[in-house]
């Protein structure tokens, strides 16, 4: 009954979009708060400039540390690195979300 379904190309492109396509979400939707908050003003360019700088470093350091680590365990899990960016995403999103909703709050 249940491993027809597992066996099927289905289940594994089904599996591989649930997994990928959260973090990636999550970063684009980061992404587009910054935007939205520099273009209103309401986050100075230079702070968002900022976040994205400690964003890309953050990247750089981790997948430094990946590919050292891949010449002992023969391969890099990209799928950590992405999961590290939306976790650094998540981590930096506040920062620009907040003063999104405080905007939103008070010309409601």
């Amino acid at each position: 009954g249940s491993t027809l379904f597992r066996n099927s190309i289905l289940y594994h492109y089904l599996s591989i979009v649930l997994l990928v396509l959260p973090p990636q979400l999550i970063c684009v939707g980061t992404i587009v708060a910054y935007v939205v908050a520099c273009r209103r003003q309401l986050i100075s360019q230079t702070g968002s400039i900022g976040a994205l700088v400690l964003w890309l470093c953050s990247l750089a350091g981790t997948l430094i540390w990946m590919l050292e680590r891949s010449q002992y365990h023969h391969g890099v899990n990209w799928g950590l690195l992405l999961l590290c960016a939306s976790l650094g995403a998540l981590i930096l999103a506040p920062f620009a979300t907040i003063p999104l909703a405080l905007s939103w709050n008070r010309h409601r």
